[in-house]
C-alpha cells in the first residue's frame, strides 16, 4: 500500500472512530477496524477461526475483525475477553451481562458494547451512500420518510440510505425483544437535525402493544462520514446515562 493510501486510510478511520463515537452516550463503547482486502486479520481464538473455516477470504475478514472490534469495545469498559461465537439464532452470543452489535462494509467494521445496567439492547449499522438508488429507496421507505428525504436540505439518496441504516439498526436492538418478524414497512421513523447531530425517533406500526412500547423507549442517532452513513438505536438500562 502506497503511503498516500495509508494516509487516506487512516484519514477515513479517524473519521469513522469520531462518527461512531457520536452515536452512543459514553457508558457504551464503540470501535473500528479495517476489514479490505490488504488487511490482514487473524483469528485471536481458535474457535472464531473454526467458525469461519473454509468462508471465503471477505466474509472470514468482516467475521475476525467484527470479533476483533466487539473485544476492543469491551477493553473499553473493563469488560470480558475472550471467543465470541453465534448463538443458536445466529447472532453474536454476547457474555451474560453485556449486549453489543457489530456492523460492516466490504472495508470497515464497527462494533459498540455495553453493560446491560447501562443498556438492554443496542443496534448499530453502518452503510455506503452510494449503494442506495431511487428504487431502492421507495420500496424500502414509507410515504412520509420519502416526503421527509425529498423536501430536507440533505441530498435525498444518502438521506434515503440513512433511513436504510436506521431500520437496520433498529431491527438488530429490538430483537428478540419484539416478537413479531419486522419488515422496511413495520417502522416509522422521524428525523430531527439539531446543533449536536441527526436524532431518530421511531414508532412501530404493527397493533402489538408490548412491541410499540419497546421501540418508543428507544434512543437513535445518525451521522454521515464522507461516503458513508451510521445509525444506531439503544434500550437504555437502568443506569443513568452520561453524554
Amino acid at each position: 500500500m502506497s503511503q498516500s493510501s495509508e494516509a487516506e486510510g487512516a484519514e477515513r478511520l479517524n473519521a469513522l472512530i469520531s462518527c461512531a463515537r457520536t452515536l452512543f452516550p459514553k457508558p457504551i463503547a464503540t470501535c473500528v477496524v479495517p476489514c479490505h482486502p490488504s488487511t490482514s486479520v487473524d483469528a485471536e481464538y481458535a474457535l472464531e477461526a473454526e467458525a469461519v473455516e473454509g468462508a471465503c477470504e471477505s466474509r472470514r475478514l468482516q467475521y475476525l475483525a467484527g470479533r476483533r472490534a466487539a473485544r476492543e469495545a469491551f477493553r473499553q469498559l473493563d469488560g470480558p475477553c475472550g471467543p465470541l461465537l453465534q448463538d443458536a439464532s445466529g447472532a453474536v452470543g454476547w457474555p451474560d451481562g453485556w449486549t453489543g452489535s457489530i456492523t460492516h462494509t466490504k472495508d470497515w467494521c464497527v462494533a459498540a458494547t455495553a453493560h446491560t445496567t447501562d443498556c438492554l439492547r443496542l443496534g448499530i449499522d453502518l452503510e455506503e451512500t452510494q449503494r442506495m438508488n431511487e428504487p431502492i429507496a421507495r420500496r424500502v421507505l414509507l410515504p412520509t420518510e420519502l416526503d421527509f428525504a425529498s423536501t430536507s436540505s440533505e441530498t435525498f439518496l444518502p438521506l434515503a440510505a440513512l433511513f436504510f441504516s436506521a431500520k437496520e439498526a433498529l431491527y438488530k436492538a429490538v430483537t428478540p425483544l419484539v416478537k413479531q418478524r419486522l419488515g422496511f414497512h413495520d417502522v416509522r421513523l422521524m428525523v430531527e437535525k439539531t446543533s449536536d447531530g441527526l436524532h431518530l425517533r421511531a414508532e412501530l406500526l404493527p397493533s402489538d402493544v408490548e412491541g410499540r412500547r419497546v421501540v418508543s423507549r428507544l434512543v437513535g442517532r445518525g451521522g454521515f462520514c464522507g461516503p458513508f452513513c451510521l445509525a444506531a438505536f439503544h434500550l437504555p438500562g437502568s443506569r443513568p446515562s452520561q453524554q
